[in-house]
């Protein structure tokens, strides 16, 4: 984890959604959603449980991490990021955060 302390501080949200997950992150659209699935590969202990691209506007990774689920969505010029669970602490939220983060700067 020595590369997070090279990436800028980020800040996270807290929105909670109307099914009770929390809304956590916003990144620009800069990559492919395909991008963000082979990227998961690189989170240790990550696992893919659905992947989908239906074209430009529509696309969703689900995951699992450390015994929450997440999900990204596509959020128009946006991938919007939740959890299920709004109380995963907010070190964890980084910490994915910063790993997709990284994707901007490839």
């Amino acid at each position: 984890m020595s590369s997070l302390k090279q990436l800028r501080p980020m800040k996270l949200i807290d929105v909670r959604t109307a099914d009770g997950s929390r809304h956590f992150l916003r990144m620009p659209k800069a990559f492919s959603a395909q991008a963000i699935a082979e990227h998961l590969t690189g989170l240790e202990g990550a696992r893919l449980l659905c992947f989908f691209a239906g074209g430009v506007t529509e696309a969703y990774v689900d995951f699992t991490y450390q015994g929450y689920r997440f999900q990204i969505r596509n959020g128009g010029q946006e991938y919007l990021f939740f959890v299920d669970d709004p109380s995963c602490s907010d070190v964890l939220l980084l910490a994915v955060a910063y790993h997709f983060h990284q994707l901007l700067s490839d």
